[in-house]
């Protein structure tokens, strides 16, 4: 059966549903998600549930390739599929945005937007140590998202050596406890997964 302008039932139906908001917002090519990540990844993390706006989670690996960005990007897409917002950034390229923004004056208006993003993954967290800006300004992310939105972390170093990344002491004492405390720790071992899909090369 078709209505008068030569749309069907079904289709009117489905046209008249208000929209649900589905915004994935991000930064870069996340190329680790995939549906074998999103079903393997959230499995013990969220499994059909939404997943929870107030929790925290790091995914911690003593070395690179076992698929912890991989699973990051995975729960992120989650969170878009459930009608969340989600921004995936490096932090290399988190802390030149910052910096950007404080030289032309819109520190504050780029704050104020990462504080709205419901899931926000920084990869590679804790790389580098952290200059005097940088730790101002991820105090200012921390306080903006503690215990309203969540955070995704992902390492190569343990949660234990973060406040020497950090730096200054009383800086990352104040850091650390709004990223700590609540949240969930995943520490992950394994070979590369780059490895194992490059498999070996052939003798010559």
């Amino acid at each position: 059966m078709r209505t008068l302008d030569g749309t069907s039932r079904r289709e009117a139906s489905r046209l008249s549903r208000p929209a649900t908001r589905r915004r994935c917002v991000r930064r870069g090519d996340p190329s680790c998600v995939s549906e074998h990540a999103l079903c393997v990844g959230t499995a013990d993390a969220s499994g059909s549930r939404p997943l929870p706006l107030q929790n925290d989670v790091h995914y911690v690996a003593d070395s690179t390739g076992v698929g912890k960005s991989f699973v990051a990007c995975a729960l992120a897409q989650k969170a878009c599929r459930d009608g969340y917002s989600a921004l995936y950034m490096r932090a290399a390229a988190l802390f030149r945005d910052l910096a950007i923004a404080r030289a032309d004056g819109s520190l504050r208006s780029l704050l104020a937007r990462l504080s709205r993003i419901d899931v926000l993954v920084i990869d590679d967290w804790a790389m580098a140590p952290l200059a005097e800006t940088e730790r101002r300004d991820f105090w200012e992310i921390r306080e903006d998202r503690y215990q309203a939105r969540s955070t995704i972390l992902t390492s190569q170093l343990p949660v234990a050596r973060w406040h020497e990344q950090i730096g200054d002491p009383t800086a990352a004492d104040g850091i650390l406890d709004r990223l700590v405390h609540n949240a969930h720790s995943i520490e992950m071992r394994g070979d590369s997964m780059r490895k194992k899909r490059g498999g070996t090369q052939p003798s010559s």
